[in-house]
């Protein structure tokens, strides 16, 4: 379950980072391997960086 969650918020976040872009085709991007990857090699990278600040204000 949670590998779902997390495949659904890196889809959702390299959805964002397509279309913030300014692609105008960004949701065929992430139809196409090669872009898909790499937008969401960019949304894990973002994802991990944002539970590393939650973590460091936590302590």
């Amino acid at each position: 379950m949670k590998s779902d969650h997390m495949n659904d918020m890196i889809d959702r976040v390299a959805a964002a980072i397509a279309e913030s872009n300014g692609d105008p085709n960004w949701e065929g991007c992430l139809k196409m391997p090669h872009l898909a990857s790499r937008y969401r090699a960019m949304a894990k990278a973002a994802i991990e960086a944002i539970k590393a600040a939650t973590q460091d204000d936590k302590a």
